[in-house]
């Protein structure tokens, strides 16, 4: 069949690709990518995991990259009061062009990851498509990208469900079988958000007031970084009833609190758009939009205000848009594009 590079994490998912690809035949050398000093264990579970199945093993280090592409904007934005998607970063910076740049040195055909994800065709372009199990598919993180990417990337697990590729991994005794999901954010743990921003902050932090939607000062706040659009928990403000931050404003640093019927909205803009096709759509589309991973989609319209820049117009008010997570395109299972959501009204 075809030679192909798989990104190894060492957990179960990618382990599991890693059979399920020689079972089709191909012929499989797994590569894990060391973003960060964490990493380097899941390199070693990675290796742990091939010498059991039996397929050649490579570390590439792109700490250097990381640092540069996700995680000092990573930083910065929570540090300006938006709330980012390092994974969206990393998928279409770091990730997947690392892999076909190592998969090309090496003489391989195709990449492959242990994503919940498929790959489709619209328009004889190569598109992504959500995967069987909907609970895990990953297809919201993937809008990064490009054709060159997708018409060389297999996704083995797309037609599986969790439940099925731990037992396969169990079957074949492999180390990981028994390994927890992974978490959100691989790169911060035993610590939070909040915390591990604080300290790769590099200037002061940005105190401020909490105010309500009149200008009445609530209170004050940890600074605008330990907060997100939405958010209710961690406050510290009484109140007679439950509230929520509407906006972060980064000039004045006071978060605006108000009701949760407040927080909707019916118009939202997002900007560094991408798109399955690589070009900008010649009309308004209609799409299922996504505003972050865990949200349910939700009908509207897209309109191209520049080459990179949108206007989604809700059929139903949507939930605490957030600048600075995606809003992702979808038509049906079909990944249409995606943006980083800039304001709403």
């Amino acid at each position: 069949m075809s030679k192909v590079l798989l990104g190894m994490s060492g957990g179960v998912d990618s382990s599991t690709a890693a059979t399920l690809l020689l079972r089709a035949g191909h012929e499989v050398t797994g590569a894990t990518l060391i973003m960060h000093d964490i990493h380097e264990r899941d390199a070693a579970a990675a290796k742990a995991v091939a010498d059991v199945i039996g397929i050649p093993h490579l570390t590439v280090d792109m700490r250097v990259d990381f640092e540069k592409f996700v995680l000092s904007p990573f930083v910065s934005e929570y540090e300006n009061g938006r709330t980012p998607n390092p994974c969206v970063l990393c998928n279409g910076y770091i990730k997947f062009p690392a892999l076909l740049k190592t998969a090309d040195s090496l003489g391989c055909d195709c990449i492959a990851t242990g994503h919940y994800a498929a790959i489709g065709s619209r328009d004889g372009h190569p598109v992504i498509t959500a995967a069987t199990d909907k609970a895990k598919d990953q297809s919201y993180f993937l809008y990064m990208l490009g054709e060159d990417i997708l018409s060389r990337l297999l996704f083995p697990l797309s037609g599986m469900t969790k439940p099925e590729i731990r037992e396969i991994a169990e079957s074949l005794g492999l180390p990981s079988a028994s390994s927890p999901d992974s978490q959100d954010i691989c790169f911060i743990k035993d610590i939070s958000c909040a915390d591990f921003v604080r300290s790769r902050s590099s200037g002061e932090i940005k105190l401020g007031d909490f105010i309500d939607t009149s200008g009445k000062i609530l209170g004050k706040h940890k600074g605008i970084s330990s907060y997100t659009v939405g958010q209710r928990k961690g406050l510290g403000i009484a109140s007679t009833a439950p509230l929520y931050v509407s906006h972060i404003d980064t000039e004045s640093r006071n978060i605006i609190l108000c009701r949760e019927e407040k927080l909707y909205r019916t118009r939202v803009y997002a900007e560094n758009c991408r798109y399955f096709a690589g070009k900008l759509p010649d009309v308004p589309f209609e799409a299922s939009v996504s505003l972050r991973y865990t949200k349910k989609p939700g009908r509207a319209t897209v309109t191209a205000i520049s080459e990179d820049k949108v206007l989604i117009e809700f059929s139903e008010p949507q939930r605490a848009p957030a600048p600075g997570q995606s809003a992702v395109f979808f038509d049906g299972d079909d990944l249409l594009g995606g943006g980083i959501i800039s304001y709403s009204e």
